[in-house]
This record gives C-alpha cells, sequence and structure tokens, in this order.
C-alpha cells in the first residue's frame, strides 16, 4: 500500500504527515488501501532502478537535463511554474468540439454496444451508429454497463474501480483575502481535526481567473473516509470550508459569490491489485478487436496520464491496430 511504501522509506510520521496530505489531496484516498506502484508509479521506479527514493529522483532529473541538453536547439521552451490554458480548461474541449464541427453529438447518451461485422455498433435514442473502431471514454460505472454483454468479466474489473466522492466549494471575493498567502494552495491529512481536504487558491496561481484585485478559492470536502460529506447542506459545506480556512490563515470575510459542485463519482481509487485488474482488462480488450478504453481511472489520475491515455487510444485507432488497447496500466508507464 502507499502507507506501506512512505512508512518504509521516510518513517510512520513523514508517511502519515506527507503522504496522507499527498494523497488526500490528490487522490482523496485512503493511503491504507491505494496501491503504491499503480498510485505513485514514478515513486515505486525511483526505489526499483535506483534503490531509493531520493537518489532516484536525483537520476530522474539528472537524466532529463542530459536529455534535453543532447536535443540542443531543437529542445522544445523550458516551462516552470505552473500552467494551465487563459479561460480554464474547458478552452481545450471547446476547441476540439469546434474542430471536429457537426460530427460531435452532444446530449446523446450511448445506450448500448454491440458486435458486428467489421466493428462496432452504438444504440443511441435517436439512431445507431457503426464505426471500425470504438473507444469508450467513460468513467468505469459508465463503462462496465456497456461492457456486461460483450464480456461479463471485463465489466466486473471496469466496475471494480471505486470512485471517491467529492464537493468542490468555489467562494470568490471581490477583494484580495487577507493572510493568504501567494501559492498553490494547500492539503491536509487526516487526523489533524481539519475536515476540509485542501483549499487551492486559483486566483494566486492564474491572473485571468477574477476580476482585477479579486480573489478566487476552491475547497474540497469528502473523499473515501468521509463520504457523507457531499451530502452536507450549502451552508454547511460552506461553513466548514470557510472555518478550516479561517483556522489556518487567519479570519476570512464572507465570500460575495459562491457555488458548490456535488460529484458522488468524481476521483477513482487506484486500490490494492490495480494492476493485477488492469492486466486482466488489457487481455480482455486483446480478444475485442477495434476496442479501446481511455480515461484517468486506467493508470493515473492527472491531467498528464488522462490527456496520455486519450492520445494513446486516438494512435491507435489512427493507426487501425485492430486490436484492444489500454494505456498506461503498468507500473512506471
Amino acid at each position: 500500500s502507499a502507507a506501506a511504501f512512505f512508512d518504509r522509506r521516510f518513517g510512520p510520521e513523514a508517511a502519515a504527515v506527507l503522504a496522507g496530505a499527498f494523497v488526500s489531496g490528490v487522490y482523496a484516498g485512503d493511503p491504507r488501501t491505494l496501491s503504491a506502484p499503480a498510485a505513485f508509479p514514478l515513486f515505486w521506479r525511483f526505489e526499483e532502478e535506483s534503490g531509493g527514493m531520493i537518489r532516484g529522483g536525483i537520476r530522474h532529473v539528472m537524466g532529463r537535463r542530459r536529455a534535453r541538453k543532447a536535443l540542443g536547439p531543437a529542445a522544445p521552451p523550458r516551462r516552470t511554474g505552473l500552467w494551465s490554458f487563459s479561460g480554464g480548461l474547458g478552452t481545450l474541449t471547446r476547441a476540439a468540439a469546434g474542430a471536429l464541427g457537426g460530427s460531435v453529438a452532444l446530449g446523446c447518451a450511448a445506450l448500448s454496444i454491440q458486435r458486428e461485422a467489421g466493428g462496432w455498433a452504438v444504440e443511441t435514442a435517436a439512431k445507431t451508429l457503426g464505426a471500425a473502431h470504438l473507444v469508450l471514454a467513460l468513467p468505469p460505472h459508465r463503462a462496465a454497463p456497456l461492457l456486461d454483454p460483450i464480456d461479463a468479466a471485463l465489466a466486473r474489473d471496469v466496475d471494480g474501480v471505486r470512485l471517491a466522492p467529492l464537493a468542490a466549494v468555489h467562494m470568490g471575493f471581490r477583494n484580495r483575502v487577507p493572510g493568504v498567502p501567494d501559492a498553490f494552495g494547500f492539503l491536509v491529512p487526516r487526523g489533524e481535526g481539519v475536515r476540509t481536504l485542501g483549499v487551492l487558491f486559483p486566483s494566486r496561481m492564474f491572473h485571468d481567473r477574477t476580476p482585477a484585485g479579486g480573489d478566487l478559492l476552491t475547497g474540497f470536502v469528502g473523499g473515501v473516509l468521509d463520504p457523507a460529506a457531499i451530502r452536507l447542506s450549502d451552508g454547511d459545506l460552506l461553513d466548514t470550508v470557510l472555518g478550516d480556512l479561517g483556522r489556518l490563515s487567519g479570519t476570512i470575510p464572507g465570500p460575495d459569490l459562491v457555488r458548490i459542485l456535488r460529484y458522488e463519482s468524481a476521483i477513482p481509487q487506484l486500490e490494492l491489485g490495480h494492476l493485477d485488474r488492469m492486466g486482466r482488462v488489457r487481455a480482455a480488450l486483446g480478444r475485442l478487436p477495434g476496442l479501446a478504453l481511455a480515461g484517468n481511472w486506467l493508470g493515473g489520475v492527472g491531467m498528464k496520464e488522462a490527456a496520455s491515455s486519450g492520445a494513446a487510444a486516438a494512435r491507435a485507432v489512427i493507426a487501425g491496430t485492430g486490436h484492444g488497447h489500454l494505456q498506461g496500466s503498468r507500473a512506471g508507464e
């Protein structure tokens, strides 16, 4: 488990505080049930290849520097710090939809999928669509019912990836909030008497997230260890985040804008046995030509891993490989 891995490397206190905060903030999960090689493949590889995380981390950084130096003038521009799209990540999906034009059908749920000669058929309420290749870029609990009539064992493995519930509490302020540092935000390990998993400071990271002089703070409540939190009232959720934020940074004024979003199935949990589960999924896809899966529940919950899974599925379709595809399900990929 992630807890055992970090405990062995750094001791129980560091594992509980540092790894606990990291697991709470990234996965909203339980370090005792998360799989270390699945949830933290880079750290796992550092130890496997170098005998220690710190030594492996140093070698990793030095290797990247050597590779960049070898590229010379062909090296891409160096990016430092945090970055995103102007206007938010929705910019990416809007641009993709715009490029695809009329071939994008929104609000058109897939009711079933089935194999047919030369490919796949997708049934919707309006019509049935046929294609040589099919990519299911769905969360596991949505993909599993579609897969069940085709391969029940595959569907069970997919459905076995649980997702943590989460409430996002967005708070907008007309003026900068005193006491909040110019930083990314903070994460909180469990057991510290703070219910909020963490608070991000989007307006401190990106200048275009608020009108001039304003502030935007986003708190997260819930997760595997506190699943009932998303059923709290809006007022209780706001009070929870403001109270925890106030304890850690000083008195916080009431926000001028509040938007609360609840997600029953938010963050995939790459728990113990996940790599074995994904191995079985890969084997099943090998028996289903033209079918690919993509999503952040396969091999990593981050933006990088999610985007990589989509790009890999797209490459498989473009190449017309004719066999199932799964991206990023082995440690270190």
